[in-house]
């Protein structure tokens, strides 16, 4: 009859260990969130005091590239215009010079010049060490 007193001791301080470590492992992961959630709270704050503090400039900047991307697009329509109105033109007079300056100047808008600006350039392709069927 010993036995069962010393046996109910045991399994009261294993419980008491179990349970004790399972407290610690409760109040380890809520100190593990607390710290979490406070550097995420920190972290929202520099945002925060971030973007206040930059947004002004940003919003500036914004209207400023606004205006320089509607001045651009305003040129190129200008530009694009006056190069098809004179490629037209010159389509009309059959003037293969002024119809090469005309799509030049379309070209112009990205940096480019055409290739082939006379006969001449056209013959060299031509007449160049291709495998296809046009021959000059």
């Amino acid at each position: 009859m010993i036995l069962a007193p010393l046996f109910a001791i045991a399994v009261g301080a294993f419980a008491v260990v179990l349970t004790s470590r399972g407290i610690d492992m409760v109040l380890d992961s809520s100190f593990a969130l607390f710290g979490q959630r406070d550097k995420a709270k920190m972290r929202a704050e520099e945002i925060a005091a971030l973007v206040s503090a930059e947004l002004p400039a940003l919003l500036a900047e914004l209207s400023q590239l606004e205006r320089i991307i509607a001045q651009t697009h305003a040129q190129r329509l200008i530009t694009f215009d006056m190069s098809f109105r004179d490629y037209q033109l010159a389509c009309a007079r059959a003037q293969s010079t002024e119809t090469t300056r005309a799509l030049d100047g379309i070209n112009a808008l990205w940096g480019k010049r055409l290739q082939t600006q006379t006969m001449d350039d056209v013959k060299a392709i031509l007449q160049g060490e291709h495998t296809g069927i046009l021959q000059w």
